[in-house]
């Protein structure tokens, strides 16, 4: 008898998981970028220059610049990274590309406010602070960095696209901002593939959907 009353037990559990996330599970699609009052990827308004490992172009009305980061030939030794905050006496608001080798630990220093689509995709970060202006992150944006374990910061994000913490697989704890932030907007699958997540909880207050564990093996409790 004792065992049957352990697998009803069990089965009223999973169920009530799946009925708690169910009133949190909207889809958040990309935003309209006119009507929302957070910071998103802006319009080029200038060619792109290059010097050195930086390429850059000018946006918001020539005012700031969008960055993208290439250390193609492995000029870079250091394992930390920080974003520059200004080129050419201009702000940086939007980080494009980012693709060096050797950085471990990132930060993302206050000013910067958009992470574009796949932006660190598939380097070797194990650590990134998010500065506390980053409003968007776009889909993708840290998908496949296999030796990420820990993603702090970033209380100021608004908005998180499809995928963009997939396959971190040494992934073991959500994104700071993610236990907190209730302002923020979720994209699909955000966590797909990451193994190493376990026995996460999150505040039933949380706009935070089920479908962002998809692959995570224990249950995802809302409490």
């Amino acid at each position: 008898m004792k065992r049957g009353y352990v697998k009803i037990g069990l089965l009223a559990f999973a169920f009530g998981c799946l009925v708690m996330s169910a009133k949190v599970d909207a889809r958040a699609e990309e935003p309209d970028y006119s009507k929302v009052s957070y910071a998103t990827p802006a319009k080029e308004e200038s060619d792109w220059v290059t010097e050195g490992i930086y390429s850059y172009c000018l946006i918001r009305n020539k005012k700031a610049v969008k960055l993208r980061i290439s250390d193609t030939n492995d000029v870079v030794k250091e394992e930390k990274g920080v974003i520059p905050t200004k080129i050419k006496g201009l702000p940086v608001k939007e980080v494009d590309h980012v693709s060096v080798k050797s950085w471990k630990t990132l930060v993302i220093p206050a000013g910067i406010e958009v992470i574009g689509e796949t932006t660190f995709y598939n380097e070797n970060l194990q650590s990134v602070q998010i500065g506390k202006d980053v409003q968007y992150i776009g889909e993708a944006a840290f998908s496949s960095n296999k030796n990420l374990q820990t993603v702090t910061g970033g209380e100021g994000v608004r908005f998180v696209g499809n995928q963009a913490f997939s396959y971190c697989r040494s992934l073991s704890q959500m994104p700071q901002f993610m236990r907190k932030n209730k302002k923020c907007i979720y994209g699909s699958e955000i966590f797909r593939g990451d193994r190493s997540l376990r026995n996460i909880t999150v505040s039933k207050n949380m706009r935070i959907p089920m479908r962002l564990f998809r692959d995570v093996k224990d249950c995802v409790m809302f409490v």
